[in-house]
This record gives structure tokens, C-alpha cells and sequence, in this order.
């Protein structure tokens, strides 16, 4: 038999970390600030800082969530470690390398090996640092991460086996954990960057129909703002907005006053009433996106208003607020960062549209003065 019981029930227990991994690649694709980081080009020191607490932080568990085993530990350390060299770069790889490996060494839980695990550990991290830009380059990432972890976890045998004392103590541990933990590791890392890359393309492609739906509406709407900013025109746009998105309501409204509204609440805001939201003021005055998180936000006058969260977004001409684009949802928090994305969008073709049409004004304007210099 390859593998013995010993070895197998600690890979089993290795592997069933996977949960705590899945965790925390779901934290790092899906908490807004995380992933922004993480795509950032060019990171500020306050990313690198947190980037380094994440990763750091999650070497330290797997630490504490190691495995004792004849005086040491069989853990999942190198998981954050050096999955945070491979995605987050050279900086957060070594500088979280030595978060954890000092901390292991600092604790001294597993005997024996605390030295050598920390010294293993730094090596590891490195590691991950000087592979970066390949990782970065490579077609199957999870893959190049999965043989790179198995072959970083070599290094850190044989790392135990030189440093570790007593030999023959080290030689023993190494015998029993060394496959287990290389096999298991290496899965863990491969499992992390996997997720991570599978979130990512979600993100990639939710954001790419999204884009194709703005386009699609502004396409279809073209010849509406074309015609002007005014209350009949803002109602055909309203309309096809409120079609086309999985929304509760699309408003318009200009300086002072609502020009459309369709969707919930409709019977009570009617066109022509005026601007009730605080955030609609600023937005306008200010030239700036507002979200409406609750119904107190949103400040409607009708008492069964279904209406619990908005984005706001103004609409310019000629770099000045002419009026708002108002995007309503019946849940409060509810307003994601896609549907800002999408509001924004709409809201800068819209704004086009609204300049395309006073410019052809002027120039019928301008048609009919030279006519009349003509026949004067």
C-alpha cells in the first residue's frame, strides 16, 4: 500500500480544511474592498497593508488549526501564504511569510520544528513572490498553483530534515507527514485560486452583460433625448429602462420636479410634483452619485410607499446637473454595486443624448439665421 492509514487519516484532515479555504476565497472575491485591491494595477500602501493582514492572518489559522503530530503540527499554513505571493505579488508574499513564520516561531506550538517551520515558511513565501509574474502569465492558474504549492511543500521537508533536532525525531516526522501535507496543501492552494478565478470570471461576465444592456437601451432610447429633455421624452426612456432592467421603478426628474415615474408608485408619484429626496437635491446640486439605503432615505410623503432603496445619479449638460436618473428597488440595502455601474452608464449616454439635442437646436438655429441673412 502507497499510502498509510496514518498518512491517509492526515491528508483527510488536511483536505478537510478546504472548507475554512473556501471561506476565505469566497471573502477575497466577494467583499467589494478585497476584490478591488486585488485587481488594483498599481496598489496604495493601505491595500498592501491589508493584503498582508489577509493573507498573513490566514497562515496564522491554519496554524492554530494544525494537526499535532509527534511533538509538531501537520497544518495549512502555506495556503495563505502562498497563495497571497502567487495573487498578491512579491511585498504581501515575503511580508506575509513573515507574519506567520514568525508567529510560529513566536508561539512555539509543535516542539520540536518551530524553527524549521519558520524558516520553511519564509522560503515558501518567497517562493510564491519570485513566481508571481508567471502565475500572473499562466492559462491554468489553479494548475500552476496546485504544482507549485506541491513542490514549495518539498522544500519545506526538506528544510525540517536539515534544521529540525533531533535527526532521527525529524527524519520520523517527515516520514509521516511529509506526503499528506504536500498532497493536501497543494490541493488546498489549487482549491483557493480555482474559486478565486471562478468568482472573478462571474464578476467579468455579469459586468459584460450589463454593459451590453446599457448599450442595448441606449440604442433604443436614442431617439427620445434627441427630441429633448422633457416630461414625454422622459416617460418613452422611463419605460424602456424599467422593461429592460430587473427593477422596481425608474424615475427622471429635472432641477425642481419629477418629469416621469414608472414602475411601483407610480399612483403616487405622479410627473410634475415636486423633488421630495434630500439626496435627489444633492445629487443635482452637487453633481454627484447618492444611494438611498432605506425607506427614511428615500423620504416619500405616502405612508405604504413600497419604495426602500435607490441610486441617484445626475444627469449633465455642458458639466452642470440639469436633472436625475433615479433607479428604485422595494428592499432596503438592496441597491448593489452593479446596479450603480449600470445607473452611471445609462445616466452618461443619457446625458450625451440630452447635448446631442441642444447642439441640434443650435444648429437649426444657426440654419434658419443664415437663411433670413440670405433673404435679407
Amino acid at each position: 500500500m502507497w499510502i498509510t492509514d496514518g498518512e491517509w487519516g492526515l491528508l483527510l484532515s488536511l483536505v478537510s480544511q478546504g472548507g475554512l479555504i473556501v471561506v476565505f476565497a469566497l471573502i477575497l472575491f466577494r467583499v467589494h474592498l478585497f476584490r478591488k485591491i486585488v485587481l488594483q494595477a498599481h496598489k496604495k500602501f493601505y491595500s498592501y497593508l491589508l493584503l498582508i493582514a489577509y493573507f498573513g492572518g490566514m497562515g496564522i489559522l491554519g496554524t492554530y488549526t494544525g494537526i499535532p503530530v509527534q511533538g509538531a503540527l501537520a497544518n495549512s499554513r502555506i495556503v495563505g501564504v502562498f497563495v497571497g505571493g502567487l495573487i498578491g505579488g512579491p511585498v504581501v508574499g515575503v511580508a506575509s511569510a513573515f507574519l506567520a513564520g514568525i508567529h510560529r516561531w513566536a508561539i512555539d506550538i509543535g516542539g520540536f520544528t518551530s524553527l524549521a517551520c519558520m524558516l520553511s515558511t519564509i522560503v515558501e513565501g518567497c517562493l510564491a513572490a519570485a513566481l508571481h509574474p508567471y502565475f500572473v502569465r499562466s492559462k491554468q492558474k489553479w494548475l500552476f498553483g496546485m504544482a507549485s504549492g506541491a513542490i514549495a511543500e518539498v522544500l519545506q521537508m526538506i528544510i525540517i530534515l536539515l534544521v529540525a533536532k533531533p535527526y532521527p525525531q525529524a527524519v520520523q516526522l517527515v516520514t509521516l507527514i511529509g506526503l499528506p501535507m504536500i498532497v493536501g496543501n497543494a490541493l488546498g492552494i489549487g482549491m483557493f485560486i480555482a474559486i478565486s478565478e471562478t468568482l472573478l470570471r462571474e464578476e467579468e461576465k455579469i459586468a459584460a452583460r450589463q454593459s451590453q444592456k446599457v448599450l442595448e437601451i441606449a440604442g433604443t432610447t436614442l431617439p427620445f433625448f434627441r427630441k429633448g429633455y422633457t416630461e414625454e421624452q422622459a416617460l418613452k426612456t422611463a419605460q424602456v429602462i424599467k422593461a429592460e432592467l430587473s427593477i422596481a421603478a425608474v424615475a427622471f426628474t429635472d432641477r425642481e420636479k419629477i418629469l416621469a415615474h414608472v414602475g411601483i408608485g407610480e399612483d403616487h408619484h405622479k410627473s410634475g410634483m415636486p423633488i421630495q429626496t434630500e439626496m435627489t437635491r444633492t445629487a443635482i446640486l452637487e453633481g454627484t452619485v447618492q444611494v438611498a439605503h432605506s425607506k427614511a432615505d428615500i423620504e416619500c410623503s405616502h405612508s405604504d410607499c413600497p419604495l426602500k432603496s435607490a441610486v441617484i445619479v445626475p444627469l449633465m449638460h455642458s458639466d452642470t446637473p440639469i436633472g436625475a436618473l433615479k433607479l428604485y428597488r422595494e428592499r432596503e440595502n438592496a441597491i448593489s454595486e452593479v446596479d450603480i455601474e449600470v445607473a452611471k452608464g445609462l445616466a452618461s449616454l443619457l446625458s450625451l443624448q440630452i447635448e446631442l439635442s441642444q447642439l441640434d437646436k443650435r444648429e437649426q438655429l444657426l440654419s434658419k439665421a443664415r437663411l433670413r441673412a440670405l433673404q435679407s
